[in-house]
């Protein structure tokens, strides 16, 4: 296989990925409008518009790459990015990791008996 294949075969999963990635984004807005940004829950039309935004943009980003393969370094970088901000709005900056506190949820004693 020569450089162009693999390139090709790349943004192609790139785009499959970021396909796929949208399709989630959609399903959780259709289901379920909670997300979290930066370490803050996000309910309602806040995190309906927030999943909604998430899903176009993954969806863009996958129809640009697919459209226009000359610019494919441009929108795999592009792709990148948006992975960043995707997995680290589930990252908190003051806790680490946002979420429900697992920890303290069970006791020793209900454990026990």
């Amino acid at each position: 296989m020569d450089k162009k294949n693999i390139s090709f075969l790349l943004s192609l999963y790139l785009a499959v990925f970021l396909t796929l990635l949208a399709a989630g984004f959609l399903f959780a807005f259709i289901i379920n409008w909670e997300d979290w940004f930066f370490g803050i829950k996000l309910d309602g039309l806040p995190a309906g518009i927030y999943l909604f935004s998430k899903a176009v943009v993954a969806a863009l980003l996958a129809y640009l790459l697919l459209k226009y393969g000359t610019k494919q370094f441009l929108l795999s970088i592009a792709s990148l990015f948006f992975f960043l901000f995707a997995s680290s709005c589930r990252f908190s900056p003051a806790s680490g990791i946002s979420g429900p506190d697992l920890a303290g949820q069970y006791s020793g004693s209900s454990l026990s008996s």
